[in-house]
């Protein structure tokens, strides 16, 4: 994809106080970019996924 999605498992997107980023993102995507949003998830899957994201290993 060009330009491709954003990567939510880097740091940027993995800091607890960009949580409420990381949900905009998921539901609205990132303009001009392939990555479209989901807003079908109800704000609870949403969250859940947020909560997901969060708890990868980023170090691996």
């Amino acid at each position: 994809m060009v330009p491709p999605p954003g990567d939510l498992t880097v740091p940027l997107w993995s800091r607890p106080q960009d949580a409420d980023r990381t949900f905009v993102v998921i539901r609205e995507g990132i303009t001009r970019t392939a990555m479209t949003g989901w807003p079908a998830f109800s704000d609870r899957q949403t969250w859940e996924l947020v909560a997901y994201i969060e708890s990868l290993d980023h170090g691996a």
